[in-house]
C-alpha cells in the first residue's frame, strides 16, 4: 500500500511538470510566430527545441508507467502522452517551416536559375540533412531512455542496447555528413550516392526494428577525407594488432579514442556553425538582389 501511494506521488508530480511544461512551450510557441526580426525567431527556436526535449523525456517516464503492471488505470497517462506527442508534432511543423525558407519568393527565384542537374544536387543533400537531424532526434528520444532507465535503476542490459544504437545512428550521421563534404567538394558523383539512398532510408526508418542488420560497409565504395576524424564505431588502426597483447597499448588507444572523439564533435559543430553563416550569406545576398531588382 505504501509503495502504491508512493508511485502515486511520483505520478502526480510528472503530470504536474508536464503541465507546466507544455504551458511553457506553447508560451514559446506564440513567441516564434510573433518575432518581430529573424534573429529573435531563432532564438525562440531554440528556446522551443529546448522545451520538447523536456517534454519528451517525461513522455519516455510515462511510456515507462503504461507499460507497468504496477499502474492498474492507464488512460490518464495515455491522455497525458498523446498531448506531449501533439506537441512533438507542432514542433516538428515548425521546423518544416523553418527549413522551407529557401522557398521563399527569394529562395525561388534562385532556384529558377539552377539547371536539372544542380537541382537535383541541392535536393539530394536537403535529403541527407534532413537525415541526419532525424538521426539526431532518435539520439535524443534514446539518451531521455537511459536517463529514466537510471531513475528507475533498471538492468544495465537495455541501456547498452539503446547506446550501441545510439553508436550506429553515430555512424552514420559522420558517414552522411562526409556524402555532404565530398558533394560539396566534387569529390564524389551525385548518382554515387543516389545508389546508396535506399540504404540509407531504410536505416533511418527502420534502425529501431528487433533484429535490424547494421552494415557498417554500405558506405565502403567512398573515397577517404583526410580531414575526417575516424568513425565513431571505430575499426583497428593498422599496427594496433601488433601491439594488442601490451595492456598499456590498449588502454593508451582508448583515451586516444576519447580525445578523438571529442575533436570529431567540436569539428562537427564548428563546421555546422560555418554551414549556418553561409546560408545567411546566400539569403541577405537573394534578398539585396531582390530589392535591387524592384528598384529597377
Amino acid at each position: 500500500m505504501a509503495n502504491s501511494r508512493k508511485l502515486q506521488q511520483e505520478i502526480d508530480r510528472t503530470l504536474k511538470k508536464i503541465d507546466e511544461g507544455i504551458e511553457v512551450f506553447d508560451g514559446v510557441w506564440n513567441k516564434v510566430y510573433s518575432a518581430q526580426t529573424s534573429a529573435q525567431k531563432e532564438k525562440y527556436e531554440g528556446d522551443l527545441k529546448k522545451e520538447i526535449k523536456k517534454l519528451q523525456r517525461l513522455r519516455e517516464q510515462i511510456r515507462a508507467w503504461i507499460t507497468s503492471s504496477e499502474v492498474k488505470d492507464k488512460r490518464q497517462l495515455t491522455d497525458y502522452r498523446k498531448s506531449i506527442e501533439t506537441k512533438m508534432e507542432q514542433f516538428k511543423a515548425c521546423e518544416r517551416e523553418t527549413k522551407t525558407k529557401a522557398y521563399s519568393k527569394e529562395g525561388l527565384l534562385q532556384s529558377s536559375r539552377l539547371d536539372p542537374e544542380e537541382k537535383a544536387m541541392e535536393e539530394l543533400k536537403d535529403w541527407l540533412r534532413e537525415c541526419i537531424e532525424k538521426l539526431e532526434q532518435q539520439n535524443d528520444e534514446k539518451e531521455a531512455e537511459i536517463e529514466m532507465s537510471k531513475k528507475r535503476k533498471k538492468a544495465s542490459n537495455a541501456a547498452d542496447d539503446v547506446l550501441e544504437g545510439i553508436e550506429q545512428n553515430n555512424f552514420h550521421i559522420e558517414k552522411l555528413e562526409l556524402i555532404l563534404r565530398l558533394l560539396e567538394n566534387g569529390m564524389v558523383d551525385r548518382e554515387e550516392i543516389e545508389n546508396l539512398r535506399d540504404e540509407i532510408q531504410d536505416y533511418v526508418e527502420n534502425n529501431g526494428m528487433p533484429d535490424f542488420y547494421f552494415d557498417e560497409e554500405m558506405y565502403d565504395a567512398l573515397p577517404a577525407d583526410e580531414g575526417i576524424v575516424s568513425s565513431v564505431k571505430p575499426t583497428i588502426s593498422r599496427g594496433v594488432s601488433e601491439v594488442l597483447d601490451e595492456e598499456d597499448d590498449l588502454n593508451e588507444n582508448t583515451h586516444v579514442d576519447e580525445e578523438a572523439a571529442r575533436e570529431k564533435a567540436k569539428l562537427r559543430e564548428k563546421e555546422r556553425e560555418l554551414e549556418r553563416e553561409k546560408e545567411k550569406e546566400r539569403e541577405e545576398k537573394e534578398k539585396e538582389k531582390e530589392r535591387e531588382r524592384e528598384r529597377e
